[in-house]
């Protein structure tokens, strides 16, 4: 009998599968529209949060892995730049986004983006109490109201799962 693990990966390869199928070029500038204006905020947050002082201990332990070795560097950038893409994208935006949509596509952007954000920094926030790093969810949110735009409007998530990499790999770059 298969166990949970073996059949959630089932599930989202042919999530995944369908998906790629259903994929159209047609859709690519809007990826573009949509990657270049997220980018954007995410410069506009991030300068706002480095004129409040505050830093985001996230991309330090992302640049202590990146390096380190050439081996954890490898590792680090193919789980940033196509691991977390998929399952974050998955579980975000297909699932979590989806389900609340339902209700209210507006509560489901904010719900999400709220969640997205927040995932990024629990850590901090929880367990170091670093009540500040609160803020450094700003730009996570802003990555997320692009995604879930992206998902909204091309009803397709390999979108929201591109843009995800092309983000984090020019982070990783």
């Amino acid at each position: 009998k298969p166990g949970i693990f073996s059949r959630f990966s089932v599930l989202f390869g042919k999530i995944l599968i369908t998906s790629i199928k259903k994929f159209k070029v047609s859709y690519l500038q809007e990826l573009v529209i949509i990657c270049l204006i997220t980018l954007l905020v995410i410069i506009l947050c991030a300068i706002i949060i480095d004129l409040l002082g505050i830093t985001n201990p996230n991309g330090n332990d992302i640049d202590t892995a990146l390096n380190s070795d050439t081996f954890n560097y490898v590792i680090t950038a193919v789980a940033a730049i196509i691991f977390a893409p998929i399952t974050e994208e998955l579980f975000f935006r297909f699932w979590v986004y989806r389900s609340i949509e339902k209700i209210s596509p507006v509560l489901s952007h904010i719900c999400v983006a709220l969640l997205f954000g927040f995932f990024h920094v629990w850590g901090y926030v929880l367990v170091e109490r670093e009540y500040i790093q609160l803020v450094s969810m700003l730009p996570y949110m802003c990555m997320s109201l692009g995604f879930s735009i992206l998902y909204q409007r091309t009803k397709n998530i390999c979108y929201p799962i591109i843009l995800h990499g092309i983000i984090n790999f020019i982070s990783v770059t």
